[in-house]
């Protein structure tokens, strides 16, 4: 079995795209198919998908997604003491929460 990374690769047309998703969903299984109990965590700069194949794989798997970035802008909008602190940090800090 080849470890999750050495199976992505740039996928450049539909077929690169089926394969790769049908590998992934294979090795997704092997690796579920246990008693293991798996965290994943997505990481990356910003705008490359990372919520989109979070999303993808959690409904995959059958678990939640949970996003810091969703949970944090809830909260700004929210009218309680945290908000306006969230609201003070992300104003200060920029890029930090975008208003998304």
């Amino acid at each position: 079995m080849r470890s999750l990374p050495g199976l992505v690769r740039r996928a450049t047309t539909a077929a690169d795209v089926a394969d790769l998703s049908q590998r992934l969903s294979e090795a997704v299984a092997a690796l579920t198919a246990g008693a293991h109990r798996l965290n994943w965590v997505v990481l990356g700069a910003p705008g490359v998908g990372k919520g989109t194949y979070a999303s993808r794989l959690a409904k995959l798997l059958g678990v939640p997604h949970v996003s810091a970035g969703d949970l944090v802008r809830d909260e700004i909008k929210a009218a309680t003491p945290l908000a306006k602190q969230a609201r003070l940090l992300a104003a200060e800090v920029k890029g930090l929460v975008p208003a998304g």
